[in-house]
């Protein structure tokens, strides 16, 4: 048996080539449509959502979405799988986790793309004090096998960036309460990237391209 695949028997057959790679038409297929789902609801996730979820079943399956992203940034390795699957047991096994989940779930572990987009599409809809108690899994999925690479280190950042963003939101003027200011975007014109907010939540800095945003100007 390869290594982390025992909990997937569960799982069509269709499902289990796909995820071993021994399908390629049957994955490029399933990439298609997960592709598919994540363009037809950009309107409704791209930002955090007005009303975070709270279903301690859903936070399970999105720390799940967030380490299976920090694993992938430099290809999973043995053990950086058995802490996934050990994950994915405890979700599965919870009487009270809404069957939808298990098609999510599904969804999340066959995207084998390293995008943060498709992994904010799930942050956007938890509350923000959920972003932060997942910092010990993802620094402990990116120190899982031989120490944190390069590109694990990138990913947490990019993670970092998105939690301060989201942390930020709520003490903006206008913050609704669910990480979401009603009128600033803290998203870079140039390039799209996440801005970092300064201390008095004034002025906005680009980490990639480097340009400056002023979010508001305080009155004298």
């Amino acid at each position: 048996m390869v290594h982390g695949y025992g909990m997937f028997s569960r799982f069509p057959s269709s499902f289990l080539n796909v995820l071993m790679g021994t399908d390629e038409e049957l994955c490029t297929r399933l990439n298609d449509r997960i592709r598919s789902k994540y363009d037809s609801m950009d309107n409704l996730v791209s930002r955090p959502a007005l009303t975070p979820i709270k279903d301690p079943s859903y936070v399970q399956l999105v720390r799940i979405a967030l380490c299976y992203y920090i694993a992938k940034a430099d290809r999973i390795q043995p053990e950086e799988q058995a802490k996934i699957d050990a994950m994915c047991e405890d979700l599965l096994n919870n009487p009270e986790m809404n069957s939808d989940y298990r098609t999510e779930l599904r969804m999340i572990l066959a995207d084998r793309g390293t995008s943060f987009n498709n992994v904010r599409r799930y942050l956007n809809r938890i509350d923000p004090s959920d972003l932060e108690a997942f910092w010990k899994d993802v620094n402990e999925m990116a120190e899982a096998a031989d120490g944190v690479s390069d590109n694990e280190r990138k990913a947490l950042l990019v993670y970092e960036s998105y939690v301060n963003e989201r942390m930020a939101a709520l003490r903006m003027p206008g913050s609704n309460g669910s990480g979401k200011p009603n009128i600033i975007s803290l998203t870079c014109k140039r390039c799209s990237a996440v801005l970092d907010v300064n201390a008095n939540l004034s002025t906005a800095f680009c980490p990639y391209c480097g340009t400056k945003h002023i979010i508001y100007e305080e009155k004298q």
